[in-house]
């Protein structure tokens, strides 16, 4: 649409986020893949969440955590300075998710047709909903070229044997008519924010009523 190459479009989002001037900005850089490889490395492992994260983690990265699946990268430098973060544990007690719950984050969604975010899955662990279960996978994590660590990495995901998927299209309707997710479109391109409190508020609510809820049909 800018005829602008993606590099430059990446830093025009992330120089138009810093205006609103947030501790950090913070972006998935998430391996799935580490779930079969075993491998996972801070520096060059790609991102699996599309373009923009892989802009990012080139282009404009000041830090990456080390959680295997789930690491986040930062535009910042708040992320390098957070030492008690558990990065072998997705949605255990002390990640990154927890942390983004209690220091009043916002989710921001740009360009995506269906509102998602990450933080549902931390929000289904403290609620420990009936569909997903926790797992164990060992594998090795690379910090650099010389120093790596054997781990045994915790994560809670759906039960491959459990077919119910997140159905994004309800959880997106719920929090905008409860008025917690606001939503704009511009010049074709939607995008949607909402705080992590208000969306643990309103859905925390439902699944209390209904451990199905957020995977309803």
């Amino acid at each position: 649409f800018t005829e602008l190459s993606y590099l430059e479009n990446t830093r025009l989002v992330l120089e138009s986020l810093q205006k609103f001037e947030p501790q950090a900005i913070l972006i998935p850089a998430f391996t799935y893949s580490f779930t079969k490889s075993g491998i996972y490395h801070q520096l060059f492992s790609r991102a699996e969440t599309g373009r923009f994260s892989e802009e990012v983690r080139i282009g404009f990265s000041n830090y990456r955590t080390t959680d295997p699946i789930f690491s986040m990268i930062d535009y910042t430098s708040w992320l390098s300075q957070q030492d008690n973060l558990n990065n072998l544990g997705a949605f255990e007690p002390g990640c990154i998710w927890e942390k983004l719950l209690n220091e009043g984050s916002i989710i921001v969604n740009i360009g995506i047709e269906s509102f998602v975010a990450t933080q549902i899955h931390y929000l289904e662990r403290l609620m420990q909903v009936p569909y997903r279960k926790t797992f164990i996978k060992r594998g090795v994590i690379y910090k650099n070229n010389t120093h790596h660590q054997i781990v045994d990495y915790t994560f809670y995901a759906r039960d491959l044997k459990n077919l119910r998927r997140l159905n994004w299209p309800l959880i997106e309707e719920k929090l905008f008519s409860d008025g917690v997710l606001s939503k704009i479109v511009f010049n074709g391109i939607k995008f949607s924010f909402i705080s992590v409190s208000s969306l643990h508020r309103v859905l925390k609510k439902e699944i209390t009523l209904d451990p199905y809820y957020l995977v309803r049909t």
